[in-house]
């Protein structure tokens, strides 16, 4: 009966875990190492090595406030949170078993985690199908889904006979691929000008910095699946949007479905 129990259990949450997330995010780490950190803080003075993990784990997971998905930004902090986790629970094992028998915790690992794995894994195989079209150059080939092979195959195009080699090409708010299979060079020190760096800088230090640089041509995309697109700000009316349009002129423009495009050249 126990055994029943534990395989439905598995079973429910894997379900769970895919239709709510559609892939393993283990937020609950992040939020287990934080406590374990403020519970046991004066403990951990005396182990620096712990406390020196715990500290990396958590600051490396605040980009995305514990948000630890796997296909996302977490497939680089998972690591760190789970190292820290296995190292807090050995550290602990002695004060575990005063009122916890070992396979009651392997038991509730198990759970916790199986089902994360398994609905990954279900994940990856529903996104093999998906992104089963290719987007190829001479520099290099990605795989992607139908209607952005459409869209991507037109912006490479776009990118190569309007620009040379030796030119430098900002893709605004993101896209460091293009940069890679176009094998054009970008302004490294700000490669990506999603909304994060917009409000971390501001709009007078970056188009300040646009100014300084030798970047050639701007290439401003929507949609394509972008995590911090905001179509208000790259093209509505504000301060940076005024100066692209006072210092470069448009040379290409694209549109399909949800995906919009705009190549800018310096004056």
């Amino acid at each position: 009966e126990n055994s029943f129990i534990k395989v439905l259990s598995v079973i429910l949450l894997s379900v769970l875990y895919f239709l709510l997330n559609g892939e393993s995010i283990f937020t609950y780490i992040g939020v287990i190492v934080l406590l374990y950190l403020l519970v046991r803080f004066k403990k951990l003075l005396s182990n620096t090595e712990l406390l020196a993990i715990i500290l990396f784990g958590l600051g490396a997971s605040l980009k995305t406030f514990f948000k630890v998905n796997t296909v996302e930004y977490g497939a680089y902090t998972f690591a760190l949170l789970f190292t820290a986790l296995v190292l807090i629970i050995l550290t602990e094992i002695p004060n575990f078993n005063k009122n916890f028998e070992k396979s009651t915790m392997r038991n509730f690992a198990l759970i916790l985690l199986i089902p994360a794995i398994l609905s990954n894994l279900f994940f990856n195989l529903v996104k093999l199908n998906i992104y089963s079209y290719s987007v190829e150059t001479s520099y290099g080939k990605i795989q992607t889904s139908k209607v952005w092979q459409k869209d991507s195959d037109y912006i490479i195009k776009s990118v190569l006979s309007k620009t040379k080699e030796s030119e430098k090409v900002l893709f605004v708010p993101e896209g460091s691929m293009f940069n890679f299979l176009c094998g054009r060079k970008t302004q490294m020190n700000m490669y990506a000008l999603n909304m994060p760096y917009i409000e971390t800088y501001g709009e007078d230090k970056i188009t300040e910095m646009i100014k300084s640089s030798d970047i050639k041509y701007i290439a401003i995309i929507s949609g394509l699946g972008l995590y911090f697109d905001d179509k208000s700000f790259y093209f509505g009316k504000n301060s940076f949007t005024q100066f692209l349009q006072d210092n470069f002129i448009v040379i290409d423009s694209y549109k399909s479905g949800l995906t919009e495009y705009i190549l800018l050249k310096r004056k």
